[in-house]
């Protein structure tokens, strides 16, 4: 027995009581492992989906932006036109306009 206490008072060894409480801890840690990593692989589909729309939504963006782009540059071109086309059209009433006044 007296070696027992010698042994003991250096290796302090835990109750039936406190590994039962251990063990019933380690559970509920484990348990609230596997939900946590549950979460996470949901929040990482979640993010996974939705980098995949906001890419989507960019490259509808961008077309959005060259199709506006092209058609700016259209209406440029048809102001030019428009543009040049009312020159020669003032070119012809002043032709239009000498030649009635030199009959």
């Amino acid at each position: 027995q007296k070696q027992r206490d010698i042994l003991n008072s250096y290796f302090q060894f835990p109750s039936e009581d406190e590994l039962f409480e251990k063990d019933k801890s380690i559970n509920i840690l484990n348990e609230a492992l596997s939900v946590s990593k549950k979460i996470s692989n949901e929040l990482r589909l979640a993010y996974d989906q939705k980098s995949h729309q906001f890419e989507e939504l960019k490259m509808q963006l961008d077309s959005n932006v060259r199709n506006q782009s092209t058609i700016i540059l259209e209406s440029q071109e048809t102001k030019a036109e428009l543009s040049e086309y009312k020159q020669q059209l003032e070119l012809k009433q002043l032709e239009l306009n000498e030649l009635r006044t030199s009959y």
